[in-house]
């Protein structure tokens, strides 16, 4: 059986010489990098990218929050289910329990996603392979983190987002349920 901290290993115990001209000593505990930032500039384009003109594109948006520690989590700020809504979507009373959030774009999203051999064809029958990849370009780039600085600028901290084009961004206060 291995060892405990084999399996959870203890922070670095790192030693830096000196900030400020005084030692600093002691655990510190190590986090991933963030990658390189991008900018309010480059969230615009991204969400100008995924809609593209797509007259079918009724909606986006994503969940974004600092965890809190009560989650056993570090609290870092992240996104979170990022979603896409189509005229081809039918009414959430039509899939019992579904909202936008809960479809997976790359998977099970009814007018997005790619038929896969266990899809049902009439719920991918609008499938559109340039809408695909613009949608799942969308997910991919808020999860890598790349726009937390600009998406925490631009529209705070516990926030639920929706996009509607044409009509203009909505931020409503996130409290960590759905």
């Amino acid at each position: 059986m291995p060892a405990l901290h084999d399996i959870f290993p203890l922070p670095e115990e790192r030693i830096i010489p000196a900030v400020a001209g005084l030692p600093v000593t002691g655990h510190i505990q190590l986090a991933d990098p963030l990658p390189a930032q991008r900018t309010l500039t480059d969230l615009d384009q991204l969400i100008t990218n995924t809609l593209a003109g797509d007259k079918d594109i009724t909606a986006l948006g994503w969940f974004q929050y600092s965890p809190y520690l009560g989650d056993l989590e570090w609290g870092r700020f992240r996104t979170d289910t990022p979603w896409v809504q189509t005229i081809h979507d039918l009414p959430d009373a039509d899939y019992p329990g579904d909202e936008p959030w809960c479809w997976e774009i790359e998977r099970t999203h009814p007018s997005i996603a790619r038929p896969g051999p266990e899809a049902d064809d009439t719920r991918h029958a609008t499938y559109d392979p340039d809408r695909w990849a613009r949608c799942t370009a969308f997910v991919a780039a808020l999860y890598s983190c790349e726009y937390n600085d600009a998406l925490l600028a631009a529209f705070g901290d516990c926030a639920a987002v929706t996009v509607t084009p044409g009509v203009g961004i909505t931020v409503t206060e996130y409290i960590g349920t759905l």
